[in-house]
């Protein structure tokens, strides 16, 4: 567990400018005694780390340094380099591909080294699409690298439909789909722009200049409390191997009557709609507000058949 925990560090310091032993601390749950003496043992193997004082101050790694060859074994190399191919046969980035080359000539003991997507494969694009989601999602990646706006043709998860320009400054993967995260002039605060709902992108030939990204921007918490909801619910053998996959099975537990589950959900508009295509394979339990807007909402779609 704590050579674990060192090379995360380290990774940690090779990603950041600078880290402070209380950044460390809240990360890994430890006592700011011990992240000194794990900040010790990583000096002791000769990674260079240095402290700063003042009110910038915290921990640093010596620009020049780099991780020793051999660092990743053969079967770890594969897998980054497998990684990396699959996400790049979707975006098509040369200078993508030019860091995957690089990481295959890097490989001491495979020099001729070539591999294909063999073990990974990602298509996020819709079924029956003819291309055209790739070439978005070049389209896209070409223009962050470039800093160059975008002009698009958009609808919302609500179906309205809006003509924008925006600053693209980073590409995110999030449960099977793609987004372009972006400063949006029509907005005027930065945005996710789901790929798939982009009728038609093209760039304007201006170009920008890459803004801060906002502090409080963390994907790892992409919905915050006043855009989700947390959801009991009660769960059909029938439905459980669909509800898996959509909400993961560690939210899944064995209740009397069968399975049941709570999990926090982005309550986005599209909610509703994910619930009601399960059928009767599944019951929300609470809370009473959302239970009330799927009635209505089975309500109206039974109108439409009767």
């Amino acid at each position: 567990m704590k050579s674990e925990t060192l090379i995360s560090i380290l990774f940690d310091f090779l990603a950041e400018e600078r880290l402070t032993s209380h950044e460390i601390s809240e990360k890994y749950g430890l006592s700011e005694r011990t992240v000194f003496r794990y900040l010790d043992t990583l000096t002791m193997a000769n990674v260079p780390i240095y402290s700063e004082r003042g009110a910038r101050g915290g921990y640093r790694l010596v620009e020049a340094y780099k991780l020793p060859s051999g660092f990743l074994t053969a079967k770890e190399y594969d897998a980054v380099i497998d990684a990396l191919q699959a996400v790049n046969e979707q975006l098509g980035s040369t200078v993508l591909q030019s860091g995957i080359d690089k990481l295959r000539a890097s490989r001491k003991d495979a020099p001729n080294l070539t591999l294909t997507s063999g073990n990974l494969i990602i298509d996020a694009g819709n079924w029956g699409d003819t291309g055209s989601y790739k070439q978005k999602l070049s389209a896209a990646e070409r223009s962050i690298e470039t800093c160059k706006v975008l002009s698009l043709k958009y609808h919302d998860r609500t179906g309205e439909f809006s003509e924008r320009c925006i600053e693209p400054h980073a590409l995110l993967f999030k449960q099977g789909l793609w987004y372009i995260y972006a400063y949006c002039r029509l907005r005027q605060d930065f945005r996710l722009f789901r790929l798939g709902r982009i009728e038609q992108m093209k760039e304007t030939g201006e170009t920008f200049e890459r803004r801060a990204l906002p502090e409080r921007e963390t994907f790892s918490s992409w919905f915050g409390k006043e855009n989700s909801v947390n959801v009991k619910f009660e769960i059909q053998k029938s439905a459980l191997s669909d509800f898996e996959e959509w909400v993961g099975i560690e939210h899944i537990r064995r209740c009397d009557d069968g399975f049941c589950a709570e999990v926090r959900l982005p309550d986005d508009g599209g909610l509703i709609s994910k619930i009601l295509t399960f059928g009767t394979g599944i019951r929300v339990l609470s809370p009473e507000s959302l239970k009330k807007r799927i009635a209505l909402a089975a309500k109206d779609v039974a109108k439409l058949y009767t």
